[in-house]
């Protein structure tokens, strides 16, 4: 739901039938509307106010000598491949689509120095 509120067009069918299975969702219709609206806009505000969007990004030498808990170690894989010099800082955030809580940790880890512009390619 959190992705779909952001879509500009498309076309889809409803049809209610009842359902024998236990809530996933906890949230009311209106609720989850507010909540999808509430990320939706500050994914937007935090897009507006990063700097080099187009520019790609790395993982900083510091980054990745950094040990890591276990419990960790699939998400820094996953945002070493990510910050790969080949992807603009607004692509790795676009991946990161729906995701608030990662694209804001994202946001840290470059402010913070951790991600950092990759070199000009000859």
């Amino acid at each position: 739901m959190y992705i779909v509120i952001g879509w500009v067009r498309g076309e889809f069918s409803f049809r209610s039938t009842p359902v024998e299975r236990p809530a996933q969702i906890c949230l009311t219709t209106q609720q989850l509307l507010l909540e999808a609206v509430r990320r939706y806009d500050e994914t937007q505000s935090l897009l507006d106010a990063e700097p080099d969007l187009d520019r790609p990004y790395i993982v900083s030498d510091t980054f990745a000598s950094l040990v890591v808990p276990e419990d960790f170690a699939s998400e820094i894989s996953f945002l070493k491949a990510l910050f790969d010099g080949q992807r603009t800082f607004r692509e790795c955030l676009q991946s990161l689509e729906g995701d608030l809580e990662s694209m804001q940790m994202v946001v840290e880890l470059r402010r913070e120095g951790l991600l950092v512009p990759a070199p000009a390619r000859l």
